[in-house]
């Protein structure tokens, strides 16, 4: 086998970075260029570079890398930026359009995530400033300073309208507000830029004139009263603009607000999008004032200053304006909440661009503190409305996660109005018992009965809209409907549509015709003529169902269109207009022919989306079907760009993209509400096919590595998306190709005549492309349609190069031999998946036959040795051939493996073994490790069947034979009877020839097991030196290799591979290689075995120090059990001493010699010496902090003072500056292949202090400072082994890469949150401090008084369960009922998390969704390895992404349950955990993200129960419950009031001791803990119970109460 040294390829790759990192420089100045201080014009030059930049292979590649995230977000941001600039709106579109393939749900949530966090830092920076101000009247006027900001900015780029109107009213605008108190604060709070500028409008300046600032005259005609009327505040009859214009002026002429809203009327009169910018700062102004004018009434009634007297306007319209404001009566709060609740209440008829406009006053109320407010749910209280009619408008808008938020804000207020009135019927029921004889009976249940009328009238008010919002949030969302069919069908179809289920939907969809055509005929002829279609079907009188005709065949042709079945459904859509004519001349049927076509747009847009994309060009509507140019979609101008590509008509394919464009333009609302909603896709088809016409014009294959580097990145998008962009190329290519004949191109001048070959290259590349995909996701159909194709090309290709009466096997051209493979090989792929296995095989047999006739048949004794005879071929055939057949013979052998229909000896021998043997022969290695791979997945299948009992029975039968044969012997010896003699030597011959029977068979057995073991390492290790794709085999390697450590072939073979494989591959499994160390001349049977793995690990530091020391250090500190033992630090004699006096098991000591013999080993390298030394002078400085002790009392002072301690002089750590060499310990590393780790971010030293954060253990909260400039927080343990929470987190971490691996989790960004975990010792380690967290229970605890405040408190629910649980005679029942009253009186709380946190509503939702599928992934990983002690102050929540984050992680594998009080629950899923979920509680996202967590866990059940299997061999780690977790338990139980840090940590350290401690029989140790934790989680992710199943068990299980009854007090069940 040849290993390369690609270092020329390093060499290129240097350069590429280079060039890389230009184009990131030039990006970074794009992000950081400022729109507010630049032309049109210089963005236009940005956006050219821009587009230029993006039609770059490297520049795509270079933003394809995981690493440029983030960059990403940026760029698109600020392109997003421009959005609004009608100048370049358009070059803006089209740059995003090139920007499509990135934008995946991921990148488009983090986006939104950015704006929202941009817009509180705004509100941040505000409110900072707010806190300068010292009395209320400056309070009152910095509060509306972001609105004064936006106004001055605004009046500032209005100085440059070509309006000469707007800039006159403007310039003599801003020097009056500027002249204000308000306006000089506002002034003061702009950005230096704008000051800047500004300053010269400021009135004691001496270039301006203060003729400027005369008395301003408004036009608008007003009367008394206006704001109350509905008129003005509907929007209906009336443009947009004219709405807008009215209502803004209405409100400030009707309320006073401050001096600078009141001189705005001019402006707004003049210039109405002005309106747009500033009608929630309007509303926000009226409402704080009345707010603050109630809360400060000696102020107004003495009077305001005198410029808030200052007349602005003419006296005519002073007059008007002080009218008008006398004569309004009533709350500023209740004219307008009813005026925002009529035109809400009027959602139907009203302009949706106004309910839009509406929503965001709303929106942006509820993110400002009203005065007084005691909780941030008060916030949604500024106006008194109907929450109903606010969610309709939202989904009238679009705006479907504000109508989810506002539906969670209803039902809160329905909540408290039903508390307030069971409150009420208490109260009432008190007074009935002291007047019931003065009391009638009806009287007496009015109460009771509205109440139920509350109850009535408000349950799941919501649930109808639901159907409709849940079509546009996350998929899953779609789950959580609760819907009777009996009632309505409508949610069914919705539902097949929503999971793509065409088939289902084109049943349903035949079931109703028949049913609508079949009453329609038993109809008389009278009823006929007057019989009349419902437009909505379900209002039909006459006739019993949903859907009319025209429903019914429109989504018929869409479902069509669905299957990709475009060419019946554009035949179904083309037989609409002569179905109406057969009608017409039928004389019946007429409003059936009318509902047909009164709605012609949608089956017209369906129908140009098949004529394009099965090329009907000739395609031209009726003219019944004819629409208005306001009509067309998108696929009318893709379609017709195309029609007129093919004809090359210059002019009508420039005016159409003109039109196209114009189209997007005009119908996509680039703004914050839409943007998750818009589709990018109809930007990324029209660049692609103007990048066609340049093609088809120039001649030139220009953009086709372009297009090849865009779908790359789309690896994630949905299947429609990437099939209409690679179906339009399809389209595009062909075009290109007919265009491109031998004569054409000859013509041409400086044309290449191979320009024509690869267009159709790139076209067949192109079409595999959609059958993989296709293939991959399901959509067969489409995959079939590629395949076809291909075969008519194919066909073309033989005419044209005369092969067409060729054999098959003849192949008088390579390309056309390996075309005709590939062709093959996919169509096989297809038959395999649709269950067709018999026809899979058959195909590749013959295929292999044509190419090679003999080589199935050929056999050998030896077939590793000898090459079938491959006849009549030149050298070039032979490499091409060979290259296909190895391919062929893989997979065949798989599929026959699979199938089971030869012997596994046969399948390895026949068809792996040769595959593997062509690829050696001739150095290939294209698909060289998939065919490893699959060889050593079959040959480790067939190992584990045989490891199977069936051998050790036959054993032991073999031994009873044995056993039986020697007592026969014994008896032909004794026996006296020739007659019994001989019949002893009868039964006597027939044992043995059983016994060399039984024999050979086990030797057989034996051997074809050893066969199959061998096998499988070999071609694992083959696999990892080839390729990373198959990196994740290295844990089957390592489990197989430890399971057979005294295989002494096995150690020959890893001990040869691992020198050329790279030692990154093996760094995840550091923890269980370096616990296999020892001394290799300790014990002979190993001794291959310990030198294989000390080979490896030596290769693992030298390669990866950073990420391998930390482990060997920490088994050198093996000895260092309690706070004594860090004297041996200092004393190594002492230590030497102590290793050798017996106090540890020889297998610890072995262990810790052996690590510090690597250690000593590796220092004998140069640039490693140092490193060493530094992180062992760290790690004991850590351990040293860890162990630090203080007594009882200083303990509780020190806690309570929360005061930071100084190290002082004596602790090392104060010692640790500048250390070069080391990185950040607890901040991620990454692997760095070329093993250079350039540019780490080292060590500084650290904060001089440490602080407490109570706990048994004390654990210390350092600061350790990093060369970035950043802080990191450590978490600092003593006296807790971190080994077991290290090795789940590094389960974790493996989960993580499964779920990624996964296409449907990887979409869906199911992940678990971790974080480092780093052991020193047995009892000390570090664990990095997760920033921006906080304890799931703190938090709790401080909200459910605050917001629940008639709720008993959390620790009186505490003592509840507490003093039920210490009473002798407690039963299940009784503490279920004490249970069930705590939660009577204990409601929960945590929705009002994200209400407080994330007031936007993409951010609230989004937040929603990020944390459910965290708990839900938690749940179901946590249940698989049985971790437990969940309890609420063992879970963070991140502040920033509402992620959950597992911490404590050392009960595990089901260890909960042998705690005193056991776990009887799978997960934490609490009423408070289930209450973040919203409304759709556990169904929905967390039930189908369980359900898909269970399923990628279940399919990769042999890769995470390999991932196990190495943990049982490392004879480190605690399988049992830790002493520790008892005592906590236990002390709590005993005395819940009691201070657990009294607890000695000395006496833990004893107890703890022994069970450290390992028994000379290490290999064994807890043995029965370890089988019965493996098979614990092996029983987990078998299928005897289906997925949907399993889930609904265990969270019914997690949620019953009476099993939360029963759990420990301070598990705190309750919430």
């Amino acid at each position: 086998m040849n290993i390369d040294n690609d270092k020329d390829k390093d060499k290129d790759k240097g350069k590429e970075e280079k060039d890389e990192n230009g184009k990131e420089t030039y990006f970074n100045d794009i992000i950081k260029f400022n729109i507010d201080s630049n032309s049109s014009s210089s963005i236009m030059i940005t956006i050219k570079f821009l587009q230029n930049q993006l039609n770059k292979k490297n520049v795509l590649d270079h933003l394809n890398s995981s690493q440029n995230k983030e960059f990403l977000i940026q760029l698109f941001s600020k392109i997003f930026s421009w959005k609004n600039n009608a100048i370049v709106s358009r070059e803006t579109l089209k740059c995003i359009g090139q920007l499509h393939p990135f934008l995946n749900d991921n990148i488009m949530n983090s986006f939104i995530n950015l704006m929202t966090d941009q817009g509180n830092d705004t509100k941040e920076k505000s409110k900072d400033d707010n806190n300068t101000n010292k009395n209320d009247i400056e309070t009152e006027l910095s509060v509306l300073c972001p609105g004064h900001i936006i106004i001055l900015k605004y009046l500032s780029n209005c100085i440059y309208n070509n309006d000469i109107s707007i800039v006159s009213i403007a310039i003599p605008l801003l020097q009056s507000i500027l002249r204000t108190s308000i306006g000089s604060s506002a002034f003061h709070q702009l950005d230096e830029p704008y000051k800047k500028y500004l300053n010269i409008f400021i009135s004691n300046h001496p270039k301006v004139s203060t003729s400027l600032s005369e008395p301003k005259k408004f036009y608008f005609e007003f009367k008394p009263k206006d704001i109350e009327k509905s008129e003005t505040w509907s929007s209906s009859g009336k443009t947009f603009n004219e709405w807008i214009t009215q209502l803004s002026c209405t409100m400030i002429i009707s309320f006073y607000t401050d001096e600078i809203f009141d001189q705005l009327i001019v402006l707004i009169e003049q210039h109405s999008k002005f309106s747009e910018y500033i009608l929630s700062y309007i509303f926000y102004a009226i409402l704080f004032n009345e707010h603050h004018r109630n809360n400060n009434k000696h102020y107004y009634e003495n009077g305001m200053d005198e410029e808030s007297k200052e007349t602005y306007y003419q006296e005519e319209n002073q007059q008007l304006i002080n009218n008008i404001r006398q004569n309004i009566q009533g709350s500023a709060c209740d004219i307008l909440s009813r005026g925002v609740s009529g035109i809400l209440k009027n959602y139907k008829n009203e302009d949706p661009e106004a309910l839009r406009t509406i929503l965001s006053v709303l929106i942006f109320l509820r993110q400002q503190p009203i005065p007084n407010a005691q909780t941030q749910f008060d916030n949604n209280r500024w106006l008194n409305l109907n929450y109903n009619d606010v969610v309709h408008a939202a989904i009238r808008c679009n705006l479907y996660t504000a109508a989810l938020m506002f539906i969670e804000i209803g039902i809160d207020y329905d909540s408290q109005a039903l508390a307030s009135a069971n409150n009420n019927a208490n109260t009432s029921v008190r007074k009935r018992r002291s007047h019931m004889r003065n009391k009638s009976v009806s009287s007496m249940i009015f109460d009771d009965f509205k109440i139920n009328e509350i109850k009535k009238s408000k349950k799941k008010w919501y649930q109808d809209l639901l159907i409709d919002i849940f079509q546009h949030t996350d998929p899953d969302d779609f789950y959580a409907l609760n819907y009777n069919l009996n009632k309505n069908i409508r949610p069914l179809i919705k539902k097949y549509e929503h999971e793509r289920n065409w088939r289902k939907q084109i049943s349903f969809y035949e079931r109703s015709l028949y049913t609508i055509y079949g009453q329609y005929n038993q109809m008389e002829e009278e009823e006929k003529k007057n019989f009349q279609f419902s437009s909505h079907g379900n209002e039909s009188s006459q006739m019993s169902t949903t859907l009319n005709p025209h429903d019914i065949y429109f989504n018929i042709a869409k479902s069509l269109n669905g299957l990709n079945l475009y060419h019946l459904s554009f035949n179904l859509l083309s037989s609409v207009n002569s179905f109406s004519g057969y009608f017409n001349t039928k004389g019946q049927y007429q409003n059936l022919n009318r509902s047909l076509v009164d709605q012609n747009d949608s089956f017209l847009e369906l129908q140009y989306e098949s004529a394009w994309k099965i090329s009907q060009w000739d395609f031209e509507p009726t003219t019944n079907f004819k629409l208005h140019h306001q009509a067309h979609g998108i696929h009318y101008y893709i379609f017709n760009c195309l029609k007129f590509l093919k004809r090359g008509n210059k002019e009508k394919f420039s005016s159409t993209v003109n039109d196209a464009w114009s189209f997007i333009e005009n119908n996509m609302k680039l703004d914050q509400f839409d943007v998750k909603k818009n589709n990018f896709l109809p930007l990324q088809l029209m660049n692609e096919i103007q990048e066609g016409w340049e093609m088809i014009h120039k001649k030139i294959p220009k953009f086709l590595d372009i297009w090849q580097a865009r779908i790359e990145v789309m690896k994630d998008n949905e299947f429609k998306t990437i099939e209409s962009i690679l179906m339009l190329r399809t389209v595009i290519l062909n075009i290109i190709i007919e265009s491109l004949t031998p004569d054409q191109l000859a013509s041409i001048n400086n044309t290449d005549l191979n320009t024509r070959d690869i267009f159709k290259s790139f076209l067949i590349n192109n079409l595999f492309s959609i059958s993989k995909i296709a293939r991959k996701t399901g959509n067969l159909q489409s995959a079939q349609n590629s395949i076809e194709f291909l075969h008519q090309i194919m066909k073309e290709n033989e005419e044209e190069e005369g092969l067409e009466d060729l054999e098959i096997g003849d192949f008088g051209e390579p390309h056309h031999m390996k075309l005709l493979h590939q062709l093959i090989l996919e169509e096989a792929k297809i038959l395999w998946i649709q269950d067709e296995p018999s026809l899979a095989i058959n195909m590749l047999r013959q295929h292999i036959d044509n190419i090679s006739p003999d080589f199935l048949t050929f056999t050998n004794t030896n077939p590793l040795n000898t090459t079938p005879p491959l006849s009549h071929m030149t050298t070039s055939e032979d490499a091409e051939k060979n290259e296909i057949l190895y391919q062929l013979l893989s997979r065949l052998g798989n599929w026959i493996g699979m199938q089971r229909l030869e012997n596994p000896t046969s399948i390895i021998e026949n068809y792996m073994e040769k595959a593997v043997k062509i690829i050696e022969n001739g150095h290939y290695k294209s698909s060289a490790s998939e065919v490893y791979f699959k060889f050593a997945d079959y040959a480790n299948d067939q190992y584990q069947v045989m490891c199977q009992p069936d051998i050790c029975v036959q054993q032991k039968l073999l031994k009873y034979k044995e056993k039986e044969l020697d007592a026969l012997k014994s008896s032909i010896r004794n026996s006296k009877s020739t007659n019994e003699r001989n019949k002893y030597e009868i039964q006597k011959r027939r044992i043995e020839t059983q016994i060399e029977l039984d024999k050979a068979e086990i030797n057989r057995v034996l051997q074809t097991r050893e066969m199959f073991l061998v096998k499988a390492i070999e071609n694992f290790l083959k696999t990892l030196v080839h390729s990373d794709e198959y990196d994740i085999c290295v844990f089957r390697l390592i489990a197989l290799w430890f399971k057979n450590k005294y295989n002494t072939l096995i150690n020959q073979y890893i001990y040869k591979y691992i020198k050329v494989i790279e030692s990154r591959k093996f760094l995840t499994l550091i923890y269980q290689l370096s616990a296999r160390m020892s001394i290799a001349s300790a014990d002979k049977k190993t001794k291959y075995f310990v030198l294989t793995v000390n080979a490896l690990i030596q290769k693992m530091i030298i390669d990866h120090p950073y990420h391998c020391l930390y482990q060997i250090i920490a088994l050198r500190n093996g000895d260092i059990l309690s706070s004594y033992d860090i004297h041996y630090f200092a004393s190594p004699e002492k230590r030497k001493q102590n290793l050798n006096s017996g106090a540890l098991n020889k297998q610890s000591v072995l262990r810790i010699q052996a690590a510090a013999a690597m250690l000593n080993s590796v220092k004998k390298h140069r640039h490693l010496a140092q490193l060493i030394q530094e992180l062992e002078f760290l790690s004991e400085a850590y351990i040293e902090l860890a162990s630090l002790k203080f007594s009882a009392s200083d303990r509780k002072k020190l806690i309570s003072n929360k005061k930071p301690i100084s190290f002082g002089n004596k602790l090392k750590l104060s010692k640790v500056k500048e250390l070069e060499r080391v990185p950040v310990t607890t901040k991620t590393l990454a692997v760095d292949p070329t093993c250079a780790y350039k540019d780490i971010v080292f060590i500084k030293g650290y904060k001089p202090y440490f602080q407490l954060i109570g706990g048994i253990n004390l654990p210390k909260v350092i600061e350790c400072l990093g060369s970035d400039g950043q802080i990191y927080k450590q978490l600092v343990k003593g006296s807790d082994d971190l080994r077991q929470d290290a090795v789940l987190s590094k389960i974790f971490t493996l989960v993580n890469v499964l779920l990624n691996r996964d296409q449907s989790t990887r979409k869906k960004q199911l992940s678990i949150r971790t974080y480092h975990i780093i052991p020193l010792s047995p009892r000390s380690g570090i664990i990095e401090w997760v920033k921006n967290t906080i304890p799931f229970g703190t938090y709790l605890t401080e909200a459910h008084p605050k917001y629940n405040k008639n709720d008993i408190m959390p620790l009186e629910c505490r003592m509840m369960l507490h003093n039920e649980q210490q009473k002798k005679n407690s039963t299940p029942k009784s503490k279920l009922a004490v249970y069930n009253s705590i939660e009577a009186q204990f409601k929960p709380v945590f929705r009002y998390f994200f209400q407080e946190r994330f007031k936007d509503p993409f951010d609230w939702y989004n937040k929603k969704i990020s944390y459910t599928k965290s708990v839900s992934v938690n749940s179901v990983t946590g249940w698989v390895v049985g971790l437990g002690d969940r309890h609420c102050m063992n879970i963070l929540i991140d502040l920033n992404t509402a992620e959950a984050i597992h911490i404590d992680l050392g009960i595990a594998f089901d260890a909960g349950k042998l705690l005193s009080i056991p776990e009887c629950i799978p997960f934490r899923l609490t009423r408070d955990v289930v209450d973040g979920m919203g409304i759709n509680k556990v169904e929905g996202v967390f039930r189908k993200s369980c359900e898909d967590t269970l399923k990628v866990l279940r399919t990769n059940s042999n890769v995470l129960l390999t991932i196990l299997d190495v943990f049982r061999y490392d004879p480190l780690y605690n399988w049992t419950i830790s002493p520790l977790k008892m005592a906590r338990q236990v002390q709590e139980a005993n005395n819940l009031q009691s201070d657990t840090n009294d607890i000695d940590q000395e006496d833990i350290q004893i107890n703890n001791k022994n069970n450290d401690l390992e028994t000379d029989s290490s290999e064994n140790k807890n043995n029965d803990d370890i089988e019965r934790a493996f098979l614990g989680v092996k029983s987990k992710l078998s299928e005897q119970m289906g997925i949907e199943c399993q889930i609904n068990e265990l969270i019914e299980m997690a949620m019953n109460p009476e099993n939360l009854s029963r759990l420990f007090p301070g598990w705190q069940p309750y919430m």
